[in-house]
């Protein structure tokens, strides 16, 4: 006997073909998710970087009496951009089942949250840590890369959430975690 729809709007077997759709995305989202995304966006942006810093010859390194400040620095603000990073990916997996828009916990500081823990957080503080100051340029890389999948993500949203992502996008920073109502990357979606 096929299985109905719960009140809480979980995904049951009464879904038919909708259901093998919206599980398989479910899946692939929470097992493979962004993460290759993001971690092709890194790699070959240090990358880049670090091949750039031998053919040019630059030296960004820090001198010997602010390497340990550096290292508190990377220390504090990587555990931030980790910490940041690992409660998005929590809140997904919990709510990514039940279809709705995630507005609440981090999602309402920035409506990108795993992005900006790398993008601010994680790849400046790898800098820091490997002393090559070169290397924050990479967020800039995985920026660009971040920005382009940003664009299509919102168009799914608004056609899937309408007015509801519209009103939450009004209100909630693009990429920088900022309190409600605060936003930098205004752009008018």
């Amino acid at each position: 006997m096929p299985q109905t729809k719960k009140d809480s709007g979980e995904l049951t077997l009464a879904d038919g073909g909708d259901f093998s759709r919206r599980f398989c995305y479910i899946i692939t989202m929470n097992i493979l998710g962004i993460g290759p995304s993001i971690m092709g966006a890194g790699v070959i942006s240090i990358a880049a970087l670090l091949v750039l810093e031998k053919l040019l010859n630059i030296d960004l390194s820090l001198s010997p009496e602010f390497r340990f400040a550096a290292l508190v620095f990377a220390s504090v603000w990587g555990t931030l951009g980790l910490s940041l990073g690992l409660i998005s990916v929590r809140q997904i997996a919990s709510s990514a089942r039940y279809g709705r828009l995630i507005t609440t916990g981090v999602y309402s500081l920035s409506r990108n949250p795993l992005y900006a823990a790398f993008i601010i957080f994680i790849v400046p503080s790898i800098a820091c840590l490997l002393n090559d100051l070169f290397l924050v340029l990479a967020s800039g890389g995985m920026y660009l890369v971040f920005a382009m999948m940003i664009k299509k993500e919102e168009q799914d949203l608004k056609n899937r959430f309408g007015a509801e992502y519209l009103n939450y996008a009004a209100r909630t920073s693009r990429l920088c975690p900022l309190p409600p109502g605060f936003r930098i990357n205004a752009k008018k979606i």
